[in-house]
């Protein structure tokens, strides 16, 4: 992979969790009723340290240069 395009993907992977996470939060919150609405809102902080570490993971990879295993 060229340095451009690992320079692209460090700058645009915290946007793309972001709009991750927004478009989970905004289809919960769009389509459940209020009792759900408030789990979500609870559960937040819980998705974001999950977008967290998948970003950590893809950064993970490109840093060790490490794709998924073939043997997977």
């Amino acid at each position: 992979m060229t340095t451009a395009k690992k320079a692209a993907f460090y700058l645009l992977l915290p946007i793309l969790g972001t709009i991750k996470i927004e478009r989970i939060i905004g289809r919960h919150l769009l389509y459940q009723g209020w009792k759900n609405k408030v789990r979500v809102m609870l559960l937040d902080p819980v998705l974001v340290l999950g977008i967290c570490y998948w970003i950590a993971g893809f950064y993970n990879a490109l840093w060790t240069e490490k794709g998924i295993s073939r043997e997977r």
